[in-house]
């Protein structure tokens, strides 16, 4: 496992997670936006990875292969830039303003400034690296076959 990757995803993902779900809960766990935010992300984090592993067993050298590659490519993208980013930021102001229209604004608004900022952060890596991905394979387009000296059709 690449170092980058695992501190990436390791640290920065995962332990941020598992250290800030119980004070979330606590602090913000009956407002709708909290959940259509955490809802959004695990299902844009379940159609990517299944997309993912079924992009991972096209081959790409035949016409039906990359089709399938760039169609999958089309759904990541959409599924991550809309959910991760669009709905990630609408809903994700609209807790914050909640929060403060309920009077809850004694809590730890920082932590959960801080909270978001790191959130934020990982889906804008997440919305990056598909787009990286997309400008990798959608452009693509099949290659030509080589036409061989030897032809049997030159006699």
């Amino acid at each position: 496992i690449p170092l980058g990757f695992f501190l990436f995803m390791g640290v920065c993902h995962h332990l941020l997670t598992c250290a800030v779900i119980i004070p979330l809960n606590m602090m913000v766990g009956t407002q709708t936006a909290y959940h259509q935010l955490f809802a959004a992300i695990l299902f844009a984090a379940a159609v990517c990875y299944l997309t993912g592993l079924r992009k991972m067993t096209r081959d790409a050298s035949t016409e039906e292969g990359l089709k399938a590659i760039k169609f999958i490519c089309v759904v990541q993208l959409a599924v991550n830039v809309s959910l991760r980013g669009v709905l990630w930021i609408i809903a994700g102001v609209k807790g914050f303003q909640d929060l403060f229209q309920d009077g809850k604004a004694e809590s730890p608004v920082i932590m959960l400034v801080f909270i978001y900022a790191g959130l934020t952060l990982f889906n804008a890596v997440i919305i990056w690296d598909t787009l990286k991905t997309s400008i990798k394979w959608l452009p693509r387009n099949m290659p030509m076959p080589i036409m061989s000296c030897f032809s049997s059709s030159a006699s």
